[in-house]
């Protein structure tokens, strides 16, 4: 299992020329846990109490990616779901079922 909060320690290699699913996202999600954004997501946005309010900074890093991956809708996210994609980005990927219900 990968470390959650060292993407510096993240090795990335491919046995087959094929096998390239999501690893485009590293990058962008790497700078974003450096920046500190999950931090800042979860300091600074204040959703009040609807449901759905829980895990802003997940919900949020899983919508970026997907975008990021080409998503256009929730339903997209459903992609990164996929394999080991939460260990190499070094987040929780939320169900599109539960994006949904961010505010």
């Amino acid at each position: 299992m990968l470390p959650r909060n060292d993407p510096d320690r993240i090795q990335v290699a491919f046995a087959d020329h094929r096998l390239v699913a999501n690893a485009g996202r590293l990058l962008p999600v790497t700078r974003a846990q450096r920046l500190g954004l999950r931090e800042l997501v979860d300091s600074h946005v204040d959703l009040g109490d609807p449901p759905g309010r829980a895990n802003a900074a997940d919900k949020m890093l899983t919508l970026v990616a997907s975008a990021l991956a080409g998503g256009d809708c929730i339903d997209d996210a459903d992609a990164l779901r996929a394999g080991g994609t939460d260990r190499v980005l070094g987040c929780v990927i939320k169900a599109p079922s539960t994006l949904g219900t961010f505010p």
